[in-house]
């Protein structure tokens, strides 16, 4: 394998692990932030639980798009 593919396919491996993170960040921090945003505890409780889920599901597609569901 050449040099050039080898730092393409790292380049490439870490831009999609960086993505990963930041996308679970934000949705983990919007899931904090809607604790305090949101006034009644139904809100609170559907804005946390819904930004939790969308992070999982995020970082799962993620993973399937790298690659990684496959043992």
């Amino acid at each position: 394998m050449s040099l050039v593919k080898k730092f393409a396919k790292f380049t490439g491996w870490i831009v999609a692990h960086v993505l990963e993170a930041m996308t679970t960040g934000i949705t983990t921090l919007a899931a904090f932030f809607s604790l305090y945003l949101f006034n009644s505890l139904a809100m609170k409780l559907v804005g946390f639980f819904g930004f939790l889920l969308l992070g999982f599901l995020l970082s799962i597609v993620l993973a399937k798009l790298r690659g990684e569901d496959k043992v």
